[in-house]
């Protein structure tokens, strides 16, 4: 089974780098485990300046997203796991 995706895109106000990557990190950890509970989902984060390395952990898929806005993130989203199974 592949765990719920992450949609890169949110940050966390801090001044310090490492600890805003953890921060991250820990705001995706929480929320993958209520996707993952629920049984499908994705997780979405929405920020210019994020990349996928503030928060890749472990047992997380991170998919990032470039788009617009959310209605072309997700058709994109969709397009990028095709043929995936769940």
């Amino acid at each position: 089974m592949v765990s719920a995706p992450i949609l890169i895109g949110t940050s966390v106000s801090t001044t310090d780098k490492a600890s805003r990557h953890a921060d991250l990190r820990d705001i995706v950890r929480a929320s993958h485990e209520e996707v993952e509970e629920m049984g499908s989902g994705v997780v979405a984060l929405w920020h210019d300046q994020i990349t996928p390395d503030m928060v890749k952990a472990k047992g997380i898929q991170v998919i990032e997203v470039v788009a617009a806005n959310a209605h072309q993130a997700k058709a994109k989203l969709k397009a990028m796991t095709k043929g995936e199974k769940n």
